[in-house]
């Protein structure tokens, strides 16, 4: 038997799991734990049906591939911005537990700086943005306002404002990054949570119902002490992107290492 739940009627809802249900799979047929196999059935229907176009759009990178297309970060993410000596390859050595296909991007000594996006699209509805990643060197990073790393959902150039995640040499902190209204320049907010050099951290971003809210290793951002912010507009240039900059000299070898990226989008009518 297949019910609607209605609390959870987005497949992005905030408090489910990247890839969550719409629909509730309640059949108790199987061997105890019924939840997991009801909760997995919704996540690979929800998934494929993204992948399909139905409702969703889905656009996954698990950075399994060891091959190396130049200019690409992973098979789908194109660079557009970089200065100095960049090296983009697959982590075939040095591997941790849970690692599960693993790209870094590292510097030279001198200046360096480096961008990656994919297709950009309008993120008119609802959306959920998962991104694993780790940082080297979060202390010799430009400032946050020189854009030292940044994690956002769209063309930093565009408007409205993209939302996402930054941080950099000038705070010890992870800060969110929002548009104050449709016009207006990105604003910049500090989440408390610390950005520690050489830890994984699962970087998370949705939309339900015009409502953005920003998750990091599943915890709930307080952002100038709310919840989230109601911003229904569309996102222009929508779209999954990385970058990071160091103007300063520095040890080579600096920079990041991305585990997965994911964007799941729903499709609106026209």
């Amino acid at each position: 038997m297949t019910t609607v739940n209605t609390l959870l009627a987005r497949a992005t809802h905030p408090q489910r799991k990247p890839f969550v249900r719409s629909c509730t799979f309640t059949d108790g047929i199987g061997p105890p734990p019924w939840t997991f196999y009801d909760e997995t059935q919704d996540h690979v229907g929800a998934f494929f049906g993204g992948a399909l176009g139905w409702k969703y759009s889905v656009l996954a990178d698990e950075f399994e591939a060891m091959y190396v297309r130049a200019g690409y970060l992973g098979n789908r993410m194109i660079t557009f911005n970089t200065s100095g000596v960049v090296t983009v390859a697959p982590k075939t050595t040095g591997l941790e537990p849970f690692e599960h296909g693993v790209w870094k991007v590292t510097g030279g000594a001198a200046a360096w700086n480096y961008a990656a996006r994919t297709q950009p699209m309008d993120l008119d509805g609802d959306f959920l943005i998962t991104a694993k990643v780790k940082i080297y060197s979060r202390a010799t990073l430009d400032t946050i306002a020189l854009g030292g790393f940044q994690l956002p959902c769209s063309n930093l150039t565009a408007l409205p404002s993209p939302v996402g995640f930054t941080c950099g040499s000038d705070s010890p902190n992870w800060f969110v990054l929002y548009p104050p209204d449709s016009t207006a320049s990105v604003a910049v907010a500090d989440t408390g949570i610390p950005a520690t050099s050489n830890a994984w951290y699962r970087l998370q971003i949705s939309r339900v119902a015009g409502a953005v809210r920003w998750f990091i290793n599943g915890r709930l951002c307080i952002v100038n002490g709310l919840p989230g912010y109601y911003f229904p507009d569309r996102f222009t240039q929508g779209c999954k992107q990385i970058s990071m900059s160091r103007r300063k000299i520095g040890a080579a070898g600096e920079g990041f290492e991305i585990d997965s990226f994911h964007l799941l989008a729903e499709r609106s009518a026209s």
